[in-house]
């Protein structure tokens, strides 16, 4: 391909990666949400393949509230006397850190105030009542609940919602900000809450909310560190937790100025930075699938078999995933995953300096890629090919997987990989589509321009061949053929026009048979004149060869048009062909009207010329001295001597074929050694001998008779005039 062919798909290329570029300006819903839906796949399939497993000293177990202890106690909610005793149990062990993701909302009302509300008259059974009064601080659940989490550091969850009306008591906020720096920091402002019961949240050390909002197609990507109520700020459940096992002293936020305008960019535990974005939100670090972390059933901490090197010195997060009351949700690692394992793997991130974060320049980031990696790719992608194409496409894809997939490992930053390995795709596919129409478009141009010059089978092969095939003018060595019926003009004037339409029909198709079968491409077609070359479109080092054999064929084919024209009583037709050799400047040529894939030069000339002669030498086939020299190994020719052609000083040799080498008899051998002598004898201007073998060939070869007899008369005008001095046997063509 030419550099012209490659501009048009190197720019829409670069307008493609343009275009694509510019959508991260536009901030229209419907290009929003569909930007964020191929993002979010891509980050779906490379937490899946990419996450940082737990280390073996995770110091976090989960305590489940599973089917198992469903099936032991009862439906949930249980009474909080078995709470007590699970916490209980966890300090014995040596727990560090109780995490409830559960609130208490509503106190446990007592069973003794139940049943004397039953009873129907009170004071008929004092001593019943008595008795119940007397048991009934052993059913206060939710006191016994409350000293056991005196003995135990815990952390009960809250949830923020869109209630009424607010129940419980909020434990103290993380920070107050000023409503100027709360509203700059865009940190959600949650309207009302669902918290813990006053008697169970004061015995508790602190409080973390448990809301894990989905993104817009329900999966969990992230989750909110922070949310705000009025001006304070509190910390999620996990941020809590992490921060109580960490015992942090000071707690603040890395805001950082942007043009005047406030930035939260992390928190600051002490010395320990949680990067977030800007509305205190983080990727939630997921460590594996489900249960990726230590499950042990609630049920057995509360009957105290528990394992203790799952329990002792452990943060223990209790939550549930029974079925009908487990905290399930979608999350980008699995479509079913715990809430109670979102918290475990959000405080084991922060505990382990693992916290996968998008920065606020990783949207820049993302369209340098986009457009280092896309240029280059629309500009040089039109100049490979399809398989190169697709091996440099797999390896651009595979280094940007790679080179952030080794970025989110050295330091937790996530870039978006769809974005520029899309556009990588998208200009293979443009190409590759491109390409596609293009070739199709040549080839259906090939078969229009070649489909009446050569064979149908052999312009296929031309197509399969492309690398071969120039439409472009150039010049090269080729071999030309004429063909021409002797006497046409006036075999034409004595038919009418039907018969004559008739007799050159069935003359063409065979002859251009003859010239298909042995892989020529027909020039033009003028009167009753065929011209064919070989070697262009498609290189052919045999060039010479199939022609000579193309005009063989041709007279073979002749005879049986003959044989069919005397059975319709047709006139028999005989034709010359000329054959030569040599450079020629062969292309599409013409005007913007009409055009042809045609051949020009001296030795077209002078195959034209050599057709006339062989009216002159009365034979079927001549072929120039360069055709000889180049097939002489596989045909029987015979030397017709040196001519020298009209408009032309230089002397070329010419030759007759005869057959291939494999046809050759004894008898032709003979006849061929003794027109040689003949011959020789005529060039030394030995007359007599030379009489005297023509005549003796005449009778032994009657089919070249007519070819002796124009050197016999040649011999009988030398006679009586003889020629010059310097005479070498040289003929020379006046016509």
């Amino acid at each position: 391909m030419k550099f012209k062919e490659y501009k048009l798909p190197a720019i829409i290329g670069v307008s493609i990666v343009l275009s694509l570029s510019s959508l991260f300006f536009i901030n229209l819903k419907p290009v929003v949400t569909i930007l964020s839906s191929l993002g979010n796949w891509t980050y779906d399939l490379q937490v899946r393949n990419g996450f940082t497993p737990l280390p073996k000293n995770c110091p976090i177990t989960i305590i489940d509230i599973d089917d198992k202890s469903i099936s032991a106690i009862g439906r949930w909610p249980w009474p909080r006397n078995y709470l007590a005793k699970l916490v209980d149990n966890a300090h014995k062990i040596g727990s560090n850190l109780l995490v409830f993701d559960i609130t208490f909302p509503d106190p446990e009302r007592n069973i003794v105030d139940e049943v004397l509300s039953d009873l129907p008259d009170p004071n008929q059974d004092s001593s019943a009542i008595q008795l119940l009064e007397s048991v009934k601080e052993q059913f206060n659940y939710d006191e016994q609940f409350a000293n056991s989490l005196k003995t135990q550091p815990s952390i009960l969850g809250i949830v923020f919602a869109n209630v009424k009306n607010p129940q419980g008591v909020l434990p103290s906020p993380l920070m107050t900000l000023s409503p100027e720096l709360a509203n700059q920091l865009g940190i959600v402002e949650m309207p009302s809450y669902l918290a813990n019961i006053d008697l169970l949240q004061k015995e508790a050390i602190s409080g973390g909310f448990v809301n894990a909002t989905p993104d817009f197609d329900g999966v969990i990507r992230s989750s909110p560190l922070l949310l705000r109520y009025k001006d304070s700020i509190y910390p999620s459940l996990a941020l809590e937790a992490a921060r109580i096992y960490l015992k942090a002293k000071k707690t603040e936020l890395v805001i950082r100025d942007y043009a005047g305008t406030a930035v939260l960019e992390g928190i600051k535990l002490d010395n320990t930075i949680i990067h977030t974005g800007p509305w205190g939100r983080i990727l939630v670090p997921f460590r594996g699938p489900p249960y990726t972390f230590n499950y042990v059933s609630a049920i057995d901490l509360i009957n105290g078999t528990a394992p203790q090197e799952l329990i002792e010195n452990k943060i223990l997060f209790i939550g549930s995933t029974a079925t009908a009351i487990g905290d399930l949700r979608s999350t980008a690692i699995a479509p079913v995953f715990s809430g109670i394992e979102i918290q475990a793997s959000i405080a084991s991130g922060i505990l382990d300096h693992y916290i996968p974060h998008r920065p606020a320049w990783g949207k820049g980031v993302t369209l340098f890629q986009i457009l280092a990696i896309g240029i280059p790719c629309a500009i040089i992608f039109p100049y490979l090919g399809p398989i190169v194409m697709f091996i440099v496409t797999t390896l651009l894809c595979t280094a940007i997987l790679f080179a952030n997939w080794w970025i989110w490992l050295k330091s937790s930053i996530v870039l978006y990989v769809f974005f520029p390995i899309s556009i990588t795709v998208i200009l293979l596919l443009f190409n590759l589509v491109y390409g596609f129409l293009i070739q199709a478009k040549q080839r259906k141009e090939i078969k229009s321009i070649f489909g009446q010059y050569v064979a149908p089978e052999y312009v296929e092969i031309m197509l399969d061949k492309e690398e071969g095939l120039s439409l472009e003018g150039e010049s090269k060595e080729l071999t030309v053929l004429f063909s021409d019926i002797f006497n046409f003009t006036t075999m034409s004037e004595k038919m009418g026009a039907p018969q004559l339409k008739k007799i050159l029909n069935q003359y063409f198709t065979p002859m251009t048979e003859a010239i298909f079968s042995h892989h020529g491409t027909i020039d033009k077609y003028v009167g009753d004149l065929v011209m064919a070359f070989w070697g262009a479109p498609v290189e052919n080092p045999k060039h010479a060869y199939d022609a000579v054999g193309a005009a063989l064929d041709m007279q073979k084919k002749l005879g049986e048009i003959n044989a069919e024209f005397k059975n319709t009583q047709s006139p028999e037709i005989k034709i010359g062909i000329g054959i030569n050799t040599g450079m020629m400047n062969v292309g599409d040529m013409g005007s913007k009207f009409r055009r042809a894939y045609t051949v020009l030069g001296d030795p077209v000339n002078l195959a034209s010329r050599l057709e006339k002669l062989t009216r002159v030498y009365q034979i079927g086939i001549i072929v120039g001295e360069a055709t000889w020299k180049l097939t002489k190994d596989e045909f029987i020719y015979r030397k017709l001597g040196k001519v020298k052609v009209k408009g032309k000083d230089a002397v070329t040799e010419i030759y007759q074929p005869i057959c291939i080498s494999a046809e050759s008899t004894p008898q032709l051998t003979q006849q061929i050694q003794i027109y040689d002598q003949a011959y020789d004898h005529y060039s030394k201007r030995d007359w007599d001998s030379a009489e005297k073998l023509f005549k003796e060939l005449q009778n032994s070869d009657p089919g070249s008779s007519l070819l002796y007899e124009t050197f016999l008369k040649r011999i009988e005008e030398f006679r009586s005039t003889a020629p010059p001095q310097n005479w070498d046997g040289t003929f020379s063509l006046e016509a």
